[in-house]
């Protein structure tokens, strides 16, 4: 249960993107555009412990029919104690966008192309206390990224689907730091590799101005180096090897409450998973982590 980068964030590709979409019908007034967007979230994962855990993502940005950008930002906390021993896991990120759209409007189907620039930090450490259960241990991965992505919209009176698929660049800077007596005491290495990330949001509106549903799946695939794969809550530090792939898969659905409106802002609830999976020559491990908290966002705005 305690991968390093157990959380957030992040996202295996699931788009489901139907041959029909250009037939699609005017839509209504239910999803004319809005140009700020917010989109801000506060969730608690559930595990098999009772220490601090958080998970907190949000959006600001600014969008125009053709252009728009906005700021992204996650963090996912996790500090779990079993049996005298402390693991601290936490997984920020931070990306800004920009897009254009192609065609106007109130076009039924529109093509996109977005640029995305971030970085994300990936740490973990363990502390055996004062428990004869490993050494201490502390790994540090630094993510400076850039994708490009496709996609499109797609709109019907009630209903509105957006995806986007593409890959892109990632630059990995590992710090390492153990107590451990046969291995480098510190150790620090540089590393290249391809990122891939999709994409898919959708949302309802059953009910115009009283409610609408919102569901968003967001997948990477990635390199990550580490030494000590994963602690369990026993205490338990296996030794695997460095090079690892990565899957983050984050899955939310929410419901919008838009009776409830404050400055064009309502509020939310919404559960969801995250999955996260890693594969290397040393081994496979897996985690899927449910979730379930509030939120506030501007309405018609993914």
């Amino acid at each position: 249960m305690h991968l390093p980068t157990l959380s957030v964030r992040a996202a295996a590709l699931a788009f489901s993107v139907g041959a029909a979409l250009a037939l699609a019908p005017r839509p209504a007034r239910a999803f004319d555009p809005a140009p700020w967007i917010l989109d801000v979230n506060l969730g608690k994962p559930s595990l098999a412990s009772d220490s601090f855990v958080l998970a907190v993502d949000g959006a600001l940005g600014y969008s125009t029919p053709t252009l728009g950008a906005v700021g992204r930002g996650s963090l996912g906390a996790y500090d779990l104690t079993a049996k005298g021993t402390e693991t601290e896991t936490v997984h920020d990120e931070g990306t800004v966008e920009a897009w254009y759209i192609v065609g106007q409007a109130q076009d039924a189907f529109r093509l996109e192309c977005r640029l995305t620039g971030g970085a994300a930090l990936y740490s973990s450490t363990y502390d055996p206390g004062q428990t004869a259960r490993g050494f201490y241990h502390d790994e540090d991965s630094l993510m400076r990224r850039a994708t490009l992505l496709v996609g499109g919209h797609a709109r019907w009176p009630t209903f509105q689907l957006v995806f986007h698929l593409g890959a892109g660049g990632q630059f990995e800077t590992y710090d390492y730091l153990s107590t451990n007596p046969r291995d480098a005491l510190l150790k620090s290495e540089d590393t290249a590799s391809v990122r891939e990330e999709g994409r898919l949001h959708l949302r309802w509106v059953p009910l115009p101005e009283q409610l609408s549903v919102r569901a968003r799946v967001e997948a990477s695939r990635f390199a990550l180096t580490r030494s000590a794969l994963i602690v369990g809550q026993t205490g338990t530090v296996r030794r695997t090897g460095n090079h690892f792939e990565q899957i983050d898969v984050s899955a939310r659905a929410f419901v919008d409450f838009d009776l409830i409106t404050l400055l064009t802002i309502v509020p939310s609830v919404f559960v969801g998973l995250d999955h996260v999976s890693l594969d290397g020559a040393a081994g496979a491990q897996s985690t899927t982590v449910p979730i379930f908290g509030l939120g506030l966002v501007k309405p018609d705005v993914f």
